[in-house]
């Protein structure tokens, strides 16, 4: 994604996560979308999923400063080779630019 948004966008992201034996609907996983200095954790819980099962996270881009937005999942992967039966799994994203817009 190489677009430039302005600080105080509403961004709307389709998540889609895939992995042998993972389910978006019932295992655990958590984005953190952080840029500079400020972070903002979403749950699960906080993921909207619509009539057709597709996952979207929705955020308000004021809550970070300018700068690349980068995401951070966290999934909890059922996996029986392990101990607990269930490995954790950590992927990072580079999405977007946040622009200033009195920058601009």
């Amino acid at each position: 994604m190489t677009e430039n948004y302005y600080i105080g966008t509403d961004l709307k992201f389709a998540i889609t996560l895939t992995c042998d034996g993972f389910s978006m609907d019932e295992d655990d996983y958590s984005i953190l979308l952080k840029c500079r200095n400020r972070q903002v954790t979403v749950s699960k819980e906080d993921i909207v999923v619509d009539e057709q099962d597709n996952h979207y996270l929705c955020v308000d881009s004021s809550q970070f400063g300018p700068g690349i937005l980068q995401m951070v999942v966290t999934a909890e992967v059922p996996d029986m080779d392990f101990d607990d039966h269930s490995r954790r799994e950590i992927a990072r994203l580079d999405l977007c630019e946040l622009e200033n817009p009195a920058r601009s």
